[in-house]
């Protein structure tokens, strides 16, 4: 198309100027080994006369995004083209402005939250900001910001990258010294930590919904699931991914003496997947995980709940399911032995003593129950129910895994975990509220859990200030859970008694990568042992010094560290032997620390997925292999190439999740596990194409998962299989909570 005319924003008709667009590309292509020319002549032919100015922007933006596979350097053209077109609509040129004229605008808009600081203090972290710094994103960096987390209207972008991490910095360190807020700004700027998705929207702005995900528990009883219900409803409208547990009776079983017989749980199931459907997120949709357990009577029917196989009345597919077992089950698997299901209803402390810390209450309970004639049970062959969770995991890659006794064993908290939640790396205490009204109650025995989340990315914290980054990451997460809001008042309560904390390492497979190694050989498996403990140990000092400063939490008795126990010291034996790396840090000064002075958090570690935040950030997410070199991750407005750090240089050193050997995978959760105070969302990779006729044996599945359990690992989340050929979805969690 011949282009003669453009049409300027204010609707004036102008002459187009090649010249103009020319030297546009070659300032973007600038230092590249990108070609301007062919930027320009891809961009022109999706042209046509008359196009707005705006609209040839997006065109040269789209060229380079459409070359980068021909060569990731347009990459960095794109980024640069998408950063000036942001700048030029949030502020009218490529400069922005000062910070301290922009801090009133954005107050006066009501988007920005007034944070009282002075003339003379915005004046100082004025002098801080480097907006120079947003040239570094990549083009997805850039563009996730855009379309996720810049405070935006319906009427136009407000702000750039460098302004929202300022405005993040100076929001949670409003009480802190100045010079604080500028570390915890240049922390965030040079992309040393991963902030979740609920705090990069909120953070900064009136809006103080910041938990990423809860944890709830429903009772047997219709004031219990009432409460509950509500509990899910208000939090995914606060951007929380919910994670549920509903401890309720079985279909068939007696109510209220028999009067009525139970529906069981779809009814309260699809009452759930409603519940959180019925609110959109601001940058992703509401979701839940679903947690039932192995010997329930329904569980035939649970595990195919997602199942295309079964008729629609019987299928909620757009949920996720958790299945909660523990090594009694796992070892009558192994055996070949049967399982006996019984219900609530029918044996109420077997129930009990399931979700708690009583791992030899429980086996006398079921052993009892099983024993009892006038307990009313249904036997079923434990390899025919596993292998019916296998296939159900391998077909949908969407039914995890929770060891409800290993996650108690190797817990921080004295009070039992129930179950874990959207994304399966938080392992918090819950409790079931008898009725709505107690969410008022301050004192109530009920409790939901919330995850306050964090990342440090591995690789790029040098030794010499990873105390000092942990330290400003960890009291930033403390500092929200104080300044968050909080729907109800008992979740205020119990949120600030117990300080829960759910830091990650994310950027593992680009770390592994660029020191060489492999996650397949034991020198990669001891790069991750330190890698992990140096991460967990600054935590533990970071909350030590916290406590020193603020004082423990209220709930510190109720954690193992009141006594002096921490997460490795119940790590099991068969990790230790698939690893030479010896202990590098001074545990045994820190549990004295600990004992004397408590600390601030009753539990730190979390291994979340970062599979959205982590783009912004250009790292690879969570502790996960890549998947290819490059990505496409949907957006609000299309398609969004993710490519891996350093590409160039380490592509030859990347290894893809689909080639590496799942229990070689599993070491290495085993290992990272062995510091992490709460869980790990662990994916496994099948690809179709390395087995006979595109069929995944059921037996290795299940061998894989076992040595899984073998390497402690205490849940499951996605099984990744090639979709290519017939494999479950390979997916992310973008509309997580716990996305990070």
């Amino acid at each position: 198309m011949h282009l003669t005319y453009v049409v300027k924003k204010n609707g004036r008709t102008e002459q187009f100027f090649p010249d103009k667009l020319n030297k546009w590309g070659e300032w973007a292509c600038e230092g590249t080994s990108a070609n301007w020319s062919l930027l320009i002549t891809n961009a022109i032919k999706k042209m046509y006369d008359g196009a707005t100015t705006a609209e040839l922007q997006k065109a040269l933006i789209a060229s380079a995004v459409d070359l980068v596979v021909q060569d990731v350097d347009y990459d960095k053209v794109a980024a640069r083209l998408q950063l000036a077109d942001m700048r030029k609509e949030a502020y009218g040129s490529y400069t922005p402005p000062e910070l301290k004229l922009f801090y009133y605008h954005m107050i006066e808009k009501d988007l920005w939250e007034d944070m009282d600081y002075t003339d003379e203090e915005l004046e100082a972290l004025s002098v801080a900001i480097d907006h120079s710094k947003d040239e570094a994103f990549t083009y997805a960096g850039v563009k996730w910001m855009s379309d996720r987390y810049l405070v935006r209207t319906s009427e136009r972008l407000y702000e750039t990258p460098q302004f929202l991490y300022m405005g993040m910095a100076m929001s949670v360190f409003k009480n802190e010294p100045l010079e604080e807020v500028i570390a915890l700004y240049d922390v965030f700027s040079r992309h040393l930590v991963n902030v979740p998705t609920p705090v990069l929207v909120g953070l900064r702005t009136p809006d103080k919904g910041m938990a990423s995900c809860c944890v709830i528990r429903g009772g047997d009883n219709l004031n219990s699931i009432n409460a509950a219900i509500n509990i899910a409803y208000t939090m995914t409208a606060k951007r929380a991914g919910i994670g549920i547990e509903m401890t309720t009776r079985s279909e068939g079983d007696d109510v209220r003496g028999g009067i009525f017989t139970h529906l069981g749980k779809l009814p309260y199931y699809k009452l759930i997947d409603r519940t959180v459907k019925a609110n959109t997120q601001q940058s992703r949709g509401g979701s839940a995980t679903v947690q039932y357990n192995i010997f329930d009577p329904e569980i035939e029917s649970l595990l195919r709940l997602k199942s295309q196989r079964v008729s629609d009345d019987r299928r909620i597919d757009k949920m996720d399911y958790s299945l909660a077992l523990n090594d009694l089950f796992i070892k009558r698997f192994i055996k070949g032995e049967d399982i006996s299901l019984m219900s609530l209803y029918d044996a109420p402390l077997v129930y009990e003593k399931f979700f708690s810390k009583d791992f030899e209450g429980f086996t006398k309970a079921y052993l009892d129950a099983e024993a009892n004639p006038k307990v009313k049970k249904t036997k079923i062959s434990s390899k025919e129910l596993f292998m019916a969770f296998f296939q159900q995991r391998l077909d949908t890659g969407r039914i995890y895994a929770h060891r409800v006794d290993i996650s108690n064993a190797r817990s921080t908290f004295k009070d039992p975990i129930i179950s874990s939640n959207l994304c399966q790396e938080i392992l918090e205490p819950t409790a079931a509220f008898d009725d709505v009204i107690d969410l008022w109650d301050e004192d109530s025995n009920g409790e939901v859990a919330l995850c306050n989340l964090g990342g440090i990315v591995c690789g790029r914290v040098k030794d010499s200030e990873y105390e000092k980054v942990t330290y400003l990451l960890l009291k930033m997460v403390d500092n929200i859970i104080d300044m968050q809001d909080y729907p109800y008042p008992v979740l205020a309560s119990k949120a600030k008694k117990r300080r829960n904390a759910g830091i990650g390492l994310i950027n593992l497979a680009h770390a592994i990568a660029a020191n060489g190694y492999s996650y397949e050989t034991e020198e990669g498996r001891n790069f991750v042992h330190r890698e992990t403990e140096k991460f967990s140990y600054y935590l533990h000092k970071a909350s030590v010094q916290l406590a020193k400063e603020k004082g423990p939490c209220e709930w510190f008795d109720k954690t193992t560290y009141s006594d002096g126990v921490l997460p490795m010291d119940t790590v099991p034996k068969a990790v230790d032997e698939v690893h030479t790396q010896e202990l590098l840090m001074d545990w045994e000064s820190l549990r004295k620390d600990i004992v004397e002075h408590g600390m601030r958090n009753s539990v730190l570690e979390a291994e979340m997925p970062a599979e959205t935040s982590s783009v912004t950030i250009a790292a690879t997410n969570g502790c996960e292999p890549i998947r290819e070199f490059i990505t496409y991750k949907s957006s609000s407005t299309g398609t969004i190439p993710f490519i891996v750090p350093e590409y160039k240089d380490l592509a030859f050193r990347y290894e893809q999740a689909f080639h590496i050997d799942n229990m070689r995978y599993a070491e290495i959760i085993g290992i990272m596990q062995k510091f992490i105070g709460q869980s790990i969302s662990y994916n496994e990779y099948y690809d179709y194409n390395k087995y006979k006729g595109g069929v995944i044996p059921i037996k290795e599945v299940a061998r894989n998962w076992v040595y899984g359990a073998k390497m402690g690992i205490k849940t499951w989340y996605y099984l990744n299989s090639d979709v290519d050929n017939g494999g479950a979805a390979n997916q992310g969690c973008d509309s997580g909570g716990c996305t990070l």
